[in-house]
């Protein structure tokens, strides 16, 4: 009789990328998934493919059979991130409102996901999945009688605002103590700068992003073409 050594020798072992028993297969949604959060637990800097693999209990190969790169799983990890930036329905709100919604949600992930928002800031949107949510916005802009210029514009300043709040927010929130302690101790007097500092807290956050946005949209209102309503 054999013994069960033997056995086991005899088996063949799983293919690499494969589940086991009672393992979860892999998918290019849960290796995006496990790449936020392997992200957001050790930072941008420390994801690498070796580490993925291992968080998902398989080789680092493995991974290559839904990304083709490191570079490819980082543009599945955006196309996660843009998929929960919220468009208020139409119905909903005259499309002003509906652009307030849209760039307060896409400022939020900045808090939901400090160490993945960056992404955002420098990364094209390259997946299917990404380019069909943009397509929609578009459109979603040309519905509300917007030309094609006008409504890439509008696209451009909306995200270019809500990504460089969402990263200026991160890093004062990082970095505030140290740039107080150095306005206090400086060699010449800052008396204007001192009294500003507690309106560049978190404490004002919401309200400087909420005046900015205003004056943007005024602003887009006031020199665009005459003739279509603004709540169209």
């Amino acid at each position: 009789m054999k013994s069960a050594r033997t056995s086991a020798k005899l088996r063949p072992a799983n293919p690499r990328g494969r589940p086991g028993a009672g393992r979860q297969p892999l998918t290019r949604d849960r290796i995006a998934r496990a790449a936020l959060e392997l992200i957001e637990a050790n930072g941008l800097d420390e994801m690498s493919t070796r580490k993925l693999g291992a968080a998902l209990g398989c080789e680092a190969m493995a991974l290559y059979n839904h990304f083709p790169s490191k570079e490819a799983v980082l543009d599945g990890v955006v196309e996660l991130l843009i998929a929960k930036v919220e468009l208020p329905p139409r119905e909903v709100c005259p499309f002003f409102d509906r652009v307030r919604g849209f760039a307060r949600s896409f400022r939020a992930l900045s808090q939901v996901y400090p160490r993945a928002f960056p992404l955002l800031a420098t990364r094209t949107f390259n997946t299917p999945s990404s380019l069909a949510r943009l397509d929609a916005i578009f459109g979603e802009i040309a519905d509300a009688g917007y030309s094609t210029q006008e409504a890439a514009y509008l696209v451009r300043i909306i995200g270019n605002y809500a990504c460089g709040t969402g990263l200026d927010e991160l890093s004062r929130v990082r970095f505030a103590a140290r740039q107080t302690a150095a306005v206090a101790t400086a060699d010449v007097s800052l008396p204007n700068l001192g009294a500003a500092l507690p309106y560049m807290g978190p404490a004002h956050f919401d309200a400087v992003f909420e005046a900015g946005l205003d004056a943007i949209l005024q602003g887009f209102h006031r020199s665009r073409a005459p003739g279509i309503d603004r709540d169209a």
